[in-house]
């Protein structure tokens, strides 16, 4: 069974994955990391896609 420091380490890692892949998206497209997060958060979750204020 994993402790709390493994698990932490392993979401660490995944996270400079993500940043690492997303850093190619970037540069490819001339996007800051903040707008390829807005637009994967879009992606997959279509029904988000207003600024009105309903949860």
């Amino acid at each position: 069974m994993y402790n709390f420091t493994e698990f932490w380490m392993g979401i660490q890692r995944m996270v400079r994955l993500y940043e690492k892949m997303m850093r190619e998206v970037c540069d490819g497209y001339r996007l800051s990391m903040v707008e390829v997060d807005i637009i994967a958060f879009l992606k997959n979750n279509p029904q988000k896609d207003t600024a009105g204020g309903h949860c």
